[in-house]
């Protein structure tokens, strides 16, 4: 609930499937902040998942209106 924080606003996500996940397998998601276009409040995020053995198995980008 960090990023992108309480009252943001999705505008938009693109995610690439890298490999697959088993069900009981653990994942670590991680969101990084890449650009902030301040004067319109909008901020782009670089998101990733990666497996236990560090694989990425998300790659993507999303976004947000920040509140």
């Amino acid at each position: 609930m960090e990023l992108p924080g309480e009252g943001t606003i999705y505008l938009g996500q693109s995610s690439s499937f890298k490999a697959p996940v088993s069900l009981d397998e653990e994942i670590t998601a991680t969101v990084e902040v890449i650009e902030v276009r301040e004067s319109r409040g909008i901020a782009k995020l670089r998101t990733t998942a990666v497996n236990s053995e560090g694989k990425a198995v998300i790659d993507g980008e999303a976004t947000v209106k920040c509140a």
